[in-house]
């Protein structure tokens, strides 16, 4: 949601929590969340500010947390939404050391849906490439193959690319066979090529994928949505 700066230059969480409403989603993943962070979003705690207005419970992972004298932490990450209760959550860094690139962070929430678990993952991919090494196997490391899991984010990159087929090991996109043909979701305009990506294990059946073009204005990428179905019948959407 590049921290709620539109593709016109306009800083606007109202527009971007009206089409997350208007989505209908369960399960939310976002990806550039700013938690008193700066001017640049008026040091809005901005996962909490969109769950009450969602009504929905949260989990915040900062990638990026700074000591600062104006407020007590100067945070930047990834965020999940959820209807459902959130049993469990943990934030989990992932960085270089030295210091080379921005960390990146990983969400993994155990969610109850209707006497269910299921486990969520929501993490926005870096584009160093031993950083995205490290984050990939973070990933797959917490990936469960027990429990229907879903695996949600800004992957920075194209189907069937080199990474791409390695989460695709694991994972299911639920751009599924019958869509056959890439979701674009950058630049989110006029978009070129698919970044983002729900990815669900084989627990989960996906009924359908789209993306929500309506998103536009409100960021440089446009958000992934589907509606997915647990073994239990019970269908959910992302």
């Amino acid at each position: 949601m590049r921290h709620g700066l539109g593709t016109d230059r306009r800083f606007n969480l109202h527009r971007i929590t009206k089409i997350l409403k208007q989505s209908d989603a369960d399960i939310i993943g976002l990806n550039e969340v700013d938690k008193s962070f700066s001017k640049r979003s008026h040091f809005i705690d901005q996962a909490s500010w969109i769950a009450e207005q969602l009504q929905m419970e949260y989990v915040f992972a900062p990638a990026i947390s700074i000591r600062s004298r104006k407020v007590e932490r100067r945070e930047y990450g990834n965020a999940l939404l959820s209807r459902f209760p959130i049993l469990k959550s943990e934030a989990h860094i992932v960085r270089l050391r030295p210091f080379l690139c921005e960390p990146r962070s990983i969400i993994e929430a155990s969610i109850q849906m209707n006497h269910r678990h299921v486990k969520a993952l929501v993490t926005h991919f870096s584009l160093h490439p031993l950083l995205r090494k490290v984050q990939m196997n973070k990933v797959l490391e917490l990936s469960s193959k027990e429990l229907p899991t879903f695996l949600m984010g800004d992957f920075n990159c194209r189907p069937f690319s080199r990474d791409y087929n390695k989460i695709a090991h694991y994972y299911n996109n639920s751009c599924n066979k019958r869509i056959q043909k890439e979701l674009r979701t950058f630049p989110s305009r006029k978009p070129k090529m698919q970044l983002d990506y729900i990815f669900v294990n084989d627990k989960i059946e996906v009924i359908y994928s789209d993306v929500i073009t309506t998103f536009r204005e409100a960021s440089d990428h446009l958000p992934i949505t589907s509606l997915v179905k647990i073994k239990n019948n019970f269908s959910t959407t992302l």
